[in-house]
């Protein structure tokens, strides 16, 4: 991911985070439409991550869980998704399951989602 784009991807994750917690559904998906598009390669942005992050911690989690894992994005991000399946659902065994080092990326973005 070049320098250009970083924060142009920065700008639509927080655009879809903001109409996320706003129930603007309908925008929230162009703007992750968008936001998938300009994506290349398996380098997410950290930034974008962080940003989700926000949003799972007062947005739709079953709005972001579903317009993630229909996305081209369900992979990379693979790991938001099982944080946000496991917020939303309590299952420890969701977690368990997990490699070892997949687990602690999960467990950490839980924390991150969770943090009031």
């Amino acid at each position: 991911m070049t320098d250009d784009y970083q924060p142009k991807l920065v700008a639509l994750a927080c655009l879809f985070s903001v109409f996320t917690q706003n129930g603007r559904y309908a925008d929230a998906t162009v703007q992750w439409n968008v936001l998938s598009a300009l994506l290349y390669g398996d380098d997410i942005a950290p930034q974008i991550v962080a940003i989700l992050s926000s949003a799972g911690r007062v947005a739709n989690r079953k709005f972001l869980l579903e317009t993630i894992s229909k996305s081209p994005w369900a992979e990379p991000l693979a790991p938001f998704l099982r944080a946000l399946e496991y917020v939303e659902s309590g299952d420890r065994e969701l977690i368990e399951k997990l490699s070892p080092e997949v687990r602690l990326v999960v467990e950490d973005l839980v924390a991150r989602i969770q943090r009031k």
